[in-house]
């Protein structure tokens, strides 16, 4: 095979016109927000599968996930000491319904640590929580894992506070798959300093209400499609992301950008032929902002194909920053092949041994299966406005869209059709010893997601 001449005819498909970038306005302006279970998911699924049969995949169908859904209600936050006032917020997604007064007690960044030091005071009391890590902290504290810890205080609701300036608070879910039992607020910096600096010359008392929404069962589906002429039983390659959003904004890169970017990359390689030797499948999961879910199911659906999978390239917040990174699970060898390839492909990508347990990758790899994260590179700065009202397609470049689909391509291809290749799925311990190194075994312990004995 002649690997260099089948990536120049794959660069002329993708460069030769802004495909991903047109599939990401049409989708976001047609069905704005994608939030798992509503009418906008579902309608932008069926759409999804409509562009890939255009494309040439073949047994393109939805795979259906039962899930526990969420509507959101009004939401107040009620000031009533040191000072009668109403502050802007909205509820996190698996947030209860009801009124919540109690006074406020500041948590900081919520980590272990912190919580050790200061959680007795939190017993009765709101915990005012930011969504920053400690300075050096050697692992990123999920906002799930500060609200269990909350909960885990007897705290009586958690006001999540953006760090980011701008009146911009950031949404998210509260647990994994399951309705809150307190509930959850986000508040912008701004608010966050307000109370803050109340706090220090006295008790801050407030109310936290929710009119209204709440949870209930819904359905989703994964979207699936395949590269026309593999083998069933030759070695998978899976181009995925997360399809569904949260549902204050059309969620532009995140994850927009992902699900347009694999589809291009599987829409230029059916054009070339394929992948010789291999079987290359899409699949954009559904639910991921609520826990993973879409991701869950699939792997759970397909326990007898996990042996296959030779890779999972998840595509993830790739449409803003200055490079790509590759996050392959503290897996060094599977680091050390990637960088081999990457390196003829793209000598600025940054594929490192990072752990990324909160992305459509992470069900795969803890069953042992060859599995990264693809996301924006050095140069992207936090979050930017992901979970925000504003991760809208004016902040997502066309070129870079292109870009990483052209690199998913080559990766797929390379990969692939890699005749050495001896990356194996893990065993079990391995899995285990890497989660618990790293610390990523306690928001699966404290959630009851731990899939290991002890």
């Amino acid at each position: 095979m002649d690997t260099l001449a089948l990536e120049r005819e794959l660069a002329g498909e993708v460069w030769a016109q802004s495909l991903p970038y047109r599939n990401l306005v049409e989708m976001c302006d047609r069905f704005g927000p994608r939030f798992a279970g509503t009418d906008g998911y579902a309608r932008a699924a069926a759409w999804m599968q409509a562009r890939m049969r255009e494309y040439g995949l073949v047994n393109v169908h939805g795979e259906a996930v039962e899930h526990m859904g969420w509507a959101r209600g009004e939401a107040l936050l009620r000031v009533l000491a040191p000072y009668e006032v109403e502050l802007p917020a909205f509820a996190l997604a698996y947030s209860p319904a009801g009124v919540f007064e109690a006074e406020l007690a500041d948590m900081s960044y919520g980590s272990a640590e912190i919580m050790a030091e200061r959680g007795a005071q939190l017993a009765g009391k709101h915990a005012l929580m930011t969504n920053a890590n400690p300075p050096g902290y050697p692992r990123y504290i999920h906002r799930k894992e500060k609200y269990a810890r909350a909960m885990e205080a007897g705290a009586t609701g958690f006001v999540y506070a953006s760090t980011g300036v701008g009146s911009l608070p950031f949404t998210g879910s509260l647990a994994f798959g399951q309705a809150g039992s307190i509930p959850g607020v986000s508040v912008s910096a701004e608010v966050a300093m307000s109370l803050r600096r109340w706090l220090e010359s006295g008790p801050v008392r407030l109310q936290v209400i929710m009119r209204g929404g709440g949870s209930s069962a819904a359905l989703s589906h994964n979207v699936v499609g395949e590269l026309p002429g593999g083998a069933v039983d030759a070695p998978q390659i899976i181009l995925g992301g997360h399809l569904d959003t949260h549902d204050i904004a059309p969620g532009a890169d995140d994850n927009g950008s992902g699900v347009v970017s694999a589809l291009e990359a599987a829409r230029a390689l059916a054009a070339v032929g394929g992948v010789p030797g291999a079987r290359v499948k899409v699949v954009l999961f559904a639910a991921e902002e609520l826990g993973l879910l879409g991701a869950e199911a699939y792997v759970a659906a397909h326990t007898s194909e996990l042996d296959a999978i030779r890779l999972v390239l998840n595509a993830d917040c790739v449409g803003v920053g200055g490079g790509m990174g590759i996050c392959t699970q503290q897996w060094p060898a599977l680091t050390e092949a990637l960088r081999a390839h990457m390196r003829q492909i793209d000598e600025t990508a940054n594929v490192n041994d990072g752990i990324v347990p909160f992305s459509d990758h992470f069900p795969f790899a803890l069953q042992g299966v060859p599995a990264v994260m693809v996301s924006g590179g050095p140069g992207e700065s936090g979050r930017g406005f992901g979970h925000t009202a504003c991760d809208t397609v004016d902040k997502v470049s066309s070129t870079r869209l292109q870009g990483v689909a052209l690199n998913l391509a080559r990766l797929a291809l390379r990969v692939g059709s890699d005749g050495d290749w001896a990356i194996r799925r893990r065993a079990a311990e391995d899995v285990r010893d890497m989660l618990v190194s790293g610390g990523h075994d306690v928001i699966l312990r404290m959630d009851g997601r731990w899939p290991f004995a002890d």
